[in-house]
C-alpha cells in the first residue's frame, strides 16, 4: 500500500474494520499523514487534524465523480451582520464552515451555547460601529455631511452586531470550546464543567430564531446524534477515544474504551459532537454508481488514490 496516500490508507482501514474480527492498527494511517513513531505518540489537535483531512480528501476527489462530496456533507453557511439602528444601513457578510465551534463555559447544553453563538451585540459608546456609508441620500446626506463638519460623531453609529445561519449541512459537527485562556492564571486551562446535550437537535425551534431572512425555510434542520468525541486529560495531555452510533439504530459502540463506560458521555470531557441531518440532501445519484462496499467505504471507493 502506497503509505502517502492518506484517502487509500483510510479506505483500507475502514474496510478491516468492518470485516475483521480483530483489533485493527492504524501504522498506516499514520504513515500517510507523513508521521513517524515520535508524531503518533504526541498530542495533536484533533479539529486541525480533521481540516487538514479534509482538504486532502477533497484535493484527491477533484476530476472524480465523487469530486465535492466533503462540502456537500459538511458545508453550512452563516451571514454576518451589522445593522446601524438610528440610519438606514446594514453590512452582511456570508461565511462558509465546515464545523462550529459553541462555547461550553457558561452554557448547560447545546442548545444554550447555540443562543450565545447567534446572541446579538450591541454597539454603542465607545465601541460605536463606523458607518462613513450608511445609505441617506438628498437632503439627510446633505444634513449628516452639514454636521460632520462640527462633529464626526455622524460617522460613528449605534449598532447592532450578530450571526445568523443560511443553511446547516447533512452533517454537523460543533466543536465544544473546553480551553481557554485564563489571565488570572497566565495559562491554558481546560474547562471541565458538566454540559448536555440531546440524542435530537431541532436548529427550527423557537419559531427559527437561529435562520436568516435569506435562509429557505422549507428545509428542516432537525439532527440526530452519531458521534461523541472525548478527550481524556488536560491542556498539556491526554488522548480521544470515541462514541459512535453506525446506523439508525439505539446501539452505540465505543473506540478506546470498555462499553460499559458509555455513561462517560455525559460527563465533562466531552468535546466535539457530530449530528446528522434527519432528512439528508444528498442522494446516491450525487456520487456515482457505487459498489458493494461496506457504506463508509463507498464515498473513497472510486477515488485516484
Amino acid at each position: 500500500m502506497p503509505s502517502g496516500s492518506i484517502p487509500l490508507a483510510l479506505q483500507s482501514l475502514f474496510y478491516k474494520l468492518q470485516y475483521s474480527d480483530t483489533s485493527i492498527a492504524t501504522k498506516e494511517l499514520t504513515k500517510s499523514f507523513g508521521w513517524d513513531i515520535y508524531d503518533s505518540s504526541m498530542q495533536h489537535d484533533v479539529q486541525e487534524l480533521n481540516k487538514v483531512l479534509c482538504e486532502k480528501l477533497e484535493d484527491k476527489m477533484k476530476g472524480t465523480v465523487v469530486e465535492g462530496t466533503i462540502q456537500k456533507l459538511f458545508e453550512g453557511h452563516h451571514m454576518n451582520y451589522i445593522e446601524c439602528i438610528n440610519v438606514d444601513y446594514k453590512s452582511t457578510r456570508m461565511e462558509s464552515f465546515y464545523d462550529l465551534q459553541i462555547d461550553v463555559k457558561g452554557c448547560r447544553d447545546v442548545y444554550a451555547s447555540v443562543d450565545k453563538y447567534v446572541e446579538v451585540e450591541r454597539l454603542k459608546g465607545d465601541n460605536k460601529y463606523h458607518a462613513e456609508q450608511f445609505g441617506f441620500a438628498g437632503y439627510y446626506n446633505f444634513l449628516y455631511e452639514l454636521m460632520y463638519l462640527f462633529d464626526d460623531a455622524p460617522l460613528f453609529q449605534d449598532a447592532k452586531k450578530g450571526v445568523l445561519f443560511i443553511d446547516f449541512p447533512p452533517v454537523l459537527h460543533l466543536q465544544l470550546k473546553r480551553f481557554e485562556y485564563d489571565f488570572m492564571q497566565d495559562t491554558m486551562v481546560k474547562i471541565n464543567d458538566r454540559y448536555e446535550f440531546p440524542l435530537r437537535l431541532d436548529l427550527d425551534r423557537e419559531n427559527e430564531k437561529y435562520l436568516s431572512p435569506e435562509a429557505d425555510r422549507s428545509v428542516h434542520n432537525l439532527y440526530t446524534l452519531y458521534s461523541v468525541l472525548v478527550h481524556s486529560g488536560g491542556v498539556h495531555g491526554g488522548h480521544y477515544y470515541a462514541f459512535i452510533r453506525p446506523t439508525v439504530s439505539d446501539q452505540w459502540e465505543a473506540s478506546l474504551v470498555l462499553k460499559d463506560e458509555l455513561p462517560l458521555i455525559n460527563k465533562s470531557d466531552i468535546g466535539d459532537l457530530v449530528l446528522k441531518d434527519e432528512l439528508p440532501s444528498i442522494n446516491k445519484s450525487d456520487i456515482g454508481d457505487l459498489a458493494e462496499l461496506p457504506a463508509h467505504c463507498k464515498d473513497v471507493q472510486q477515488m485516484d488514490v
